[in-house]
């Protein structure tokens, strides 16, 4: 407890000496509250409300400084802002204040800027279609125009909009409609390929789609281009891409995305992004929702700084770029306002990035302590559990670690830890669980030793033939009948009318409730559904389907010659459905003690009764209407047909019969407001 303290008052005393950047004199601060609502990443993988993490803490706005800023960057201590506007990169101080002013008379429309590690200023100019490199004094040394070498492309333009230089001054510039990735440039200019090209990933209903059209006529499938890019100190490129899933990628050197990210807003465009040496990315979209990702990927905070109406401290109007400088603050351009805006990270913020970094260093003990703190603050942090289940393994603490596995939803790391929790109980049991086995296996053998020399079963043996030939349980024996002789069996059900409606429905209740028993108990690693069942749903789901396809098969083999009625199709498919009545507990079992190393035989165990299952169902068609193999299938697509057909009519009715009632309640209450009103 007392180390748990220390290492929280030392973290404590480490942010209160980080240095604090500076706005304007005029600029007001929010003490208590924020304009925006802070959101992080809950169990369920769904954004849910947080603590801050970042306060507005002032602005650069003085009168024409500046005019349409499009990017910025930082570098020791001096901000630099594409200034549009007034074609030049303005430089400002951490007081907002102009210090100086680099491509008078050379820009003209600066989009993107970057400053490299040997102390270069390079500027992207849309309007000039070329890219400059500055020194830190303002002196031009080097402009970039479209390079000239065939592999680029005859047909290839060159319109800059973002650069970035990593190690070896190798030039990535982000071209407006450059398809083929991300334009690579040698010191010198000289171009050196494409990098980081998305991949058109054409929908399966657009292929099919393309079945219907004349050659020429396909869907345009042109990959996206890449909108933004950044770039880390050890050189790692990070590209944005609007309007998809992956729309934020970290390459190799190969040009291969290597981070995972999930996208919380698809719909908007990724306007800028920017990385720190610490590898914490921040991107904002064009929605003003400003997103940070860990170095692994995992989304830690969103807020929206969106201003819609009043001019408020922390929003903006039309968001254009954003940087991450070396303490943590960001900043951001607004190009309709003509200001920088300055976050600050909060304790919670400081505390959330000092826990991850202990804990990517490999230090558990030390980044536990912040994580249990994180916690303690938001319960739903589901990044911070799975960070603790990890830091608990790690210690032996494992039921600690099982629990806060699952607190997190982090379903590969309560696989491997219950893996050390069921290997434990292996070994210290593995040895008792053989002697019982072999105690069984004695003396069932031995009982039959006894039964076949000695009459002393014999009463047993004449009441379970007696009980096993009376009706009723026969009815139900031909779950068991219909696994080893499935014909035979439809014969009976049809011919000689062994099973009832009565049965068949007493088994469908039995297989519902089996049905239920898993989506409710099945192991945590192999069901989602646990905490999301309707059972009104569920019945009509399940009830509904098997009558949907009895009534419609029935209806199809009305008019197909079928011979069965529409007693014996039910039966039928029913028994068909013995495996899944047989398989299921022994399924939820097994989910119950596997893990995900296991994965494959929980599969095969499914697999298999769905496979039987379905098999079964196919010759209860083919056998209760007396059809040959031909004539099975074609019956059972014309019934799924049906099935949609029915489905789709009944979905018509439902929105226009909706659509009638609040028609007539809203006439009636019109009627009355009238008569009444």
């Amino acid at each position: 407890m007392k180390k748990k303290a220390l290492v929280i008052a030392l973290f404590l005393l480490l942010v209160a000496c980080i240095p604090l950047p500076l706005a304007a004199a005029d600029a007001t601060y929010y003490q208590d509250d924020t304009p925006y609502i802070t959101q992080t990443v809950d169990y369920q993988g769904n954004l849910t409300s947080t603590k801050t993490a970042y306060r507005p803490l002032g602005v650069f706005s003085a009168a024409g400084i500046l005019d349409d800023p499009q990017d910025l960057t930082i570098d020791d201590d001096r901000v630099y802002v594409a200034d549009a506007g007034h074609g030049r990169v303005a430089v400002l101080d951490y007081d907002g204040v102009l210090v100086a002013s680099i491509g008078d008379g050379v820009l003209d429309n600066p989009t993107g800027l970057h400053v490299s590690d040997d102390g270069f200023l390079y500027v992207a100019d849309k309007a000039l279609q070329s890219v400059f490199k500055f020194d830190l004094g303002g002196v031009l040394l080097e402009t970039y125009t479209r390079p000239t070498e065939p592999l680029f492309g005859a047909a290839s333009s060159f319109i800059p909009t973002k650069v970035a230089v990593g190690a070896g001054e190798n030039i990535y510039v982000i071209g407006e409609g450059s398809t083929s990735g991300v334009i690579q440039l040698n010191y010198d200019g000289s171009f050196l390929g494409y990098f980081g090209v998305n991949l058109s990933n054409k929908p399966f209903l657009q292929r099919i789609a393309d079945w219907f059209v004349q050659t020429g006529e396909y869907a345009d499938t042109t990959p996206p281009s890449p909108t933004n890019i950044a770039i880390s100190s050890q050189s790692l490129v990070y590209t944005a891409t609007p309007f998809t899933a992956d729309a934020l990628k970290k390459l190799d050197i190969n040009g291969n995305n290597i981070l995972t990210t999930v996208n919380y807003n698809d719909e908007q465009s990724i306007v800028d992004l920017s990385v720190n040496d610490a590898g914490y990315v921040v991107a904002i979209y064009d929605d003003g929702l400003i997103v940070e990702y860990d170095p692994s990927g995992n989304m830690l905070f969103a807020f929206n700084v969106e201003l819609a109406s009043a001019e408020i401290l922390g929003l903006v109007r039309v968001p254009t770029g954003i940087e991450i400088d070396e303490h943590g603050y960001l900043f951001v351009t607004d190009g309709q306002m003509d200001r920088v805006l300055v976050f600050e990270p909060t304790a919670f913020a400081n505390l959330v990035h000092a826990a991850i970094d202990r804990y990517n260093e490999g230090s558990y003990a030390d980044s536990r302590a912040l994580f249990e703190e994180i916690v303690r603050q938001n319960a739903n942090f589901a990044l911070a559990h799975s960070a603790l289940g990890k830091a608990y393994y790690q210690e032996g603490r494992i039921a600690e670690a099982l629990e806060e596995y699952f607190l997190a939803n982090d379903r590969g790391g309560y696989s491997e830890t219950y893996w050390k929790i069921r290997d434990a109980w292996l070994k210290d049991n593995l040895s008792t669980v053989f002697t019982v086995l072999l105690v069984l296996i004695a003396v069932v053998f031995a009982l039959r030793i006894v039964d076949r020399r000695t009459p002393a079963f014999a009463r047993l043996h004449e009441a379970a033939k007696r009980i096993g030939g009376n009706p009723a349980v026969r009815r139900f024996t031909l779950v068991f009948d219909i696994l080893r002789h499935p014909i035979n069996t439809y014969y009976e059900i049809k011919r000689e009318h062994r099973a009832t409606v009565g049965s068949a429905t007493a088994i469908l209740v039995v297989l519902f409730a089996e049905y239920l028993l898993l989506l409710a108990t099945a192991g945590y690693l192999f069901n989602p559904y646990a905490e999301s069942i309707n059972l009104g749903f569920e019945i009509a789901k399940f009830f509904g389907v098997i009558g949907l396809f009895v009534f419609t098969n029935y209806l199809v083999s009305t008019l197909s010659d079928g011979e069965g009625w529409l007693k014996d199709i039910y039966i039928a498919i029913v028994y068909a459905l013995s495996p899944l009545v047989l398989g299921l507990v022994p399924y939820i079992l097994f989910t119950n003690v596997a893990t995900q190393n296991e994965s494959v035989l929980v599969d095969l165990f499914s697999g298999v009764m769905i496979v039987w299952t379905a098999i079964l169902v196919f010759l209860a068609i083919k056998e209760i209407h007396n059809y040959e193999i031909g004539e099975t299938v074609k019956n059972l697509l014309m019934t799924a047909f049906a099935m949609l057909i029915l489905v789709l009519i009944a979905f018509i009715l439902y929105v226009f019969g909706s659509q009638l009632a609040d028609f007539v309640l809203s006439w009636l209450k019109e009627v009355a407001n009238r008569v009444f009103g």
